[in-house]
């Protein structure tokens, strides 16, 4: 599948479980950019990047939306090492669904949230010689959890720590070099800003 027919088909999938929602238990819509810190776990390297996301929470707790992310250099090799790449990436695009603690006016600023997904997860890589530009798109899953903590009515500070992990094999990659980059799994701790619509 292609990553245009994967977040298609991610797009539908979240607007179906929007609409089994009666329609006033939607109370709420967030907006949240955020800066991140992935870990490559073969290199022993964090990486920085960034992104945001889009969610639904309910008066009754239950959670909708979809998230984008950007990890810088995941591949490039640890410092003092014989350095041949010129650019490396991955981008994740997932959508996901979950349960947060339900938002109480006169209650605690804290609201804790775990949610699941599944996505498309994009590698890229290049030389600085030119000879390699390669491209991989896998689809992938996601779980984790954090909490959003209201500073002001519609404004809050967000934390979440998550774990990605692709779900095609290396030898199913449909070219040799990109075969070499093998089943990719991370863990991304991210902060930011929350902003709240409605409620």
């Amino acid at each position: 599948m292609s990553a245009y027919g994967s977040a298609r088909t991610l797009a539908a999938c979240v607007l179906a479980i929007a609409s089994l929602t009666p329609a006033a238990a939607w109370a709420q819509l967030h907006v949240d950019p955020v800066a991140s810190w992935t870990r490559n776990g073969d290199l022993g390297a964090w990486h920085p990047g960034g992104g945001a996301s889009i969610e639904w929470l309910s008066d009754r707790g239950i959670t909708a939306g979809g998230d984008v992310g950007y990890i810088a250099g995941f591949f490039d090799p640890p410092q003092g090492a014989l350095d041949l790449i010129e650019s490396t990436h991955v981008v994740t695009l997932s959508g996901q669904v979950g349960y947060a603690a339900p938002w109480r006016r006169e209650g605690p600023r804290l609201r804790p949230f775990v949610s699941a997904g599944v996505g498309v997860m994009r590698q890229h890589a290049r030389d600085r010689a030119g000879f390699i530009d390669v491209s991989r798109t896998d689809p992938a899953w996601n779980v984790g959890g954090g909490t959003r903590i209201q500073v002001r009515r519609y404004f809050g500070l967000k934390g979440e720590l998550r774990y990605f992990r692709s779900l095609r094999a290396p030898d199913e990659s449909p070219a040799e070099l990109t075969a070499g980059f093998g089943r990719l799994g991370f863990w991304r701790i991210s902060a930011g800003g929350t902003l709240r619509f409605g409620g």
